[in-house]
């Protein structure tokens, strides 16, 4: 059975399930041989005499008892919750059928960013480290206006196509070519070609030195910024107009964990994609 999680608008709650593993006591009947020394009364005869002494003498006997142990249980599986629940900040999402990022208005904040899309990179606060995610490396040439992006070998789109160096070139001269679209103009500022160097590695030929060209562009903060589209989907589209949702074909179509079930205005339901 699949496991969904529902993304419900006006409602913030993070529901998780753990399972305790802590010592706990348990009554058993517990059958075991004692030895005791007992005092008993002795009677013999001294010298003609009747005496009687106490005298202390060993009894072995065995004992039956219930008592309490502490018995140390295995740890309990996890229980994986069925629900997760995102708040969202902006109410009511009046067109829940685009998932088209690069749209001038485009709402990401309702699972969009959270369970289907994946950065290239991801900036980890605490330390400052840019760290690889679809991207396996990325490196820069001294004057840092010539940048290389490496993706990971065997990343595959949610349909199973793979996903290349093809998919980002596209990503890229498509904002070139529609400097209308939101964040091309970030694109249209700073790159000055990009290609395909083999089916992983792609170089960006920036219009001046920018040290930090991936940072700004390539790997998320609280948002992204410059996700990559995956050509095979978007090729022959109006990346303008283009909704990037069909249901019946398996649209959209990203990386991330969860695919999407259905929508409307107040709600988005996702499959996690096993």
């Amino acid at each position: 059975m699949k496991k969904r999680f529902w993304l419900i608008l006006a409602l913030v709650a993070l529901l998780f399930a753990v399972a305790a593993c802590s010592p706990t006591t348990e009554v058993v009947e517990v059958t075991r041989v004692v030895t005791e020394t007992e005092q008993v009364e002795v009677t013999r005869i001294v010298e003609g005499e009747v005496v009687t002494e106490v005298q202390e003498v060993e009894v072995t006997r065995v004992v039956e008892e219930v008592v309490e142990v502490e018995a140390e249980l295995p740890p309990a599986e996890a229980l994986r919750r069925k629900t997760v629940i995102f708040d969202i900040g902006g109410g009511r999402v009046p067109n829940p059928e685009s998932w088209n990022p690069y749209i001038p208005g485009a709402r990401e904040d309702m699972g969009f960013h959270q369970a289907v899309m994946e950065p290239l990179f991801i900036l980890n606060y605490e330390s400052g480290e840019i760290m690889p995610w679809l991207a396996e490396s990325s490196s820069q040439n001294e004057a840092a206006d010539v940048w290389t992006i490496t993706l990971r070998e065997g990343i595959e789109w949610s349909d199973g196509e793979p996903m290349t160096a093809d998919d980002v070139v596209f990503t890229m001269n498509m904002l070139l070519e529609y400097p209308e679209l939101d964040m091309a103009g970030e694109i249209n500022t700073w790159v000055e070609s990009v290609e395909k160097v083999d089916e992983l590695t792609t170089q960006f030929t920036l219009t001046g030195t920018n040290p930090r060209f991936i940072l700004d562009h390539f790997a998320v903060k609280i948002y992204g910024r410059h996700n990559i589209m995956p050509q095979h989907i978007w090729e022959g589209q109006d990346p303008t107009t283009f909704t990037n949702y069909d249901p019946a074909q398996g649209w959209p179509v990203y990386t991330g964990p969860y695919l999407l079930e259905s929508v409307s205005e107040t709600e988005f339901v996702y499959t996690r994609n096993d």
